[in-house]
């Protein structure tokens, strides 16, 4: 069975983004004096974003490809049932490349996220907490620096 068009730029397209972020995700990994290199975050998360797009461009080539399937049944033939099989089979090929592009491309993100917890759970750290205690301040102490942050308050 051949593939059309649009699933060889899907795959290509995600492969591309999976790779790039695959090295991105590596490098976030990687310990710099006190803490991990999080120059590559942005462009981790920016292509994570990119890759939200592959559902949609494989619903747009399976609509293509259905559409191809039924404009080149003639009018007034019957054709065979595996004939309508094999001319529609793109259309599920698209689906399933767009989808399937889209979770792998998932896992770069998540890596970075869970390893560096990982890391630093191996190194005897704490892992990141809240930003404002979730414990109420006895009564009658001023607030905190973060607790005037989280209200937006500034002193």
């Amino acid at each position: 069975m051949t593939q059309s068009p649009i699933d060889w730029i899907i795959l290509a397209t995600g492969a591309t983004l999976f790779s790039t972020q695959t090295i991105l995700s590596w490098r976030a990994l990687r310990w710099r004096e006190t803490s991990f290199d999080e120059r590559p975050d942005k462009w981790i998360e920016n292509l994570a974003q990119a890759a939200e797009w592959f559902p949609l461009m494989g619903l747009i080539g399976t609509v293509a490809a259905i559409l191809q399937t039924f404009s080149s049944i003639a009018p007034g033939t019957n054709p065979s049932a595996s004939e309508i099989i094999r001319k529609y089979a793109p259309a599920i090929t698209a689906t399933g490349s767009g989808l399937f592009m889209a979770l792998m491309n998932i896992l770069p993100q998540w890596i970075t996220r869970v390893g560096r917890d990982l890391i630093r759970s191996l190194a005897g750290e704490p892992a990141p907490g809240p930003i404002v205690s979730l414990t109420p301040a006895p009564p009658g102490s001023p607030p905190t620096d973060r607790q005037y942050a989280a209200r937006g308050d500034h002193r």
